[in-house]
Order: structure tokens, then sequence, then C-alpha cells
């Protein structure tokens, strides 16, 4: 999304696209836990969309939350900036989910960043950001995920892991 953290007059295009999306999932996730997504700003005009949907009666799905970050969807009030924006619904999204599908077995890794609970970490210190990023991004799979993954699925051998 073109300059995705910037304001158009009071309102913040990051707050007014999950207010958008809130609306638009409504109550649709509510048992199974949103879709992975990440939002990444870019120097050009609009918006991209890429997206995976699936359907079939084969497919297995659940939520990977990271133990060290809130779940985007569960942030505070605090988080949220812009005073004067009268809407501010929180990202609707998970950081990972474990896929399976006629015997392959995915986790899907989206929207985790450098944010530990819900605070973003290394703010001007782009080696600090990247550092925990990729330690965010390795919870997601870690030796403990993985057993209870395993703990639900009897023999849990992934295939793939996805970046979104």
């Amino acid at each position: 999304m073109e300059d995705i953290i910037g304001f158009e007059g009071e309102k913040q295009k990051y707050h007014e696209f999950n207010n958008v999306r809130s609306v638009f999932y409504g109550n649709y996730f509510e048992n199974t836990g949103f879709p992975v997504a990440t939002g990444i700003g870019m120097n050009r005009g609009g918006i991209i969309l890429e997206f995976v949907a699936v359907k079939s009666k084969e497919v297995k799905s659940s939520v990977i939350d990271n133990p060290e970050q809130i779940a985007a969807h569960n942030y505070s009030g605090n988080v949220l900036i812009g005073e004067d924006c009268l809407v501010k619904t929180t990202p609707k999204f998970e950081r990972a989910r474990y896929f399976e599908m006629y015997d392959k077995k995915m986790i899907f890794i989206s929207g985790t960043a450098s944010i530990v609970k819900e605070r973003t970490e290394g703010v001007g210190d782009p080696i600090k950001q990247t550092e925990t990023t990729i330690h965010n991004i390795q919870q997601l799979y870690s030796s403990e995920i993985l057993q209870k993954l395993s703990e639900k699925k009897s023999d849990l051998n992934l295939d793939t892991l996805v970046f979104i």
C-alpha cells in the first residue's frame, strides 16, 4: 500500500485499511481465527492485493501464535496511533497458520515484524529490527510450536514454510 503509515487529512491509511478489513470480515473468522496477512508500504500509487484461497473438505488449518507477541487483533488501544481517528479497529490477521491438505503440511508465516508483545523494537535501528523480526519468525516454527502441533497431528512432518 502506498505510504501505508501516512495520513490523508486526519486519517491514517493503515487504520482505514484495518477498519475496512474489520467491516468486510465481520464475524466470519470468529471461531477459526483470521487469515495470515502482511501489510507492506511502497512508494508507488495505489494498493496491491495478493491472496491464496482454498475451499476443500480436505483442508485442516489452525492458528499459530508467537508466545512473545500479542496477537495483532488483540492489540490494546495504546498501540493504535492517531488521537483524532474516530474508529480504530485492530489489524485482523494471524502471525502464522498451520495448513494441511492432501497430506502436504505447511506453515504460512506473516505479519511478524520487530514487535515484542505489542510494541515495535529497534525504532531507528534497522539491525535490531531485523534481528527481532528473524527471532519472531523462528518462534513460529520453534520446537515448542512444532511439538504442540504434533500433539494435535500424529505425524507432523512439515513440507514447507511459506512467508507472506
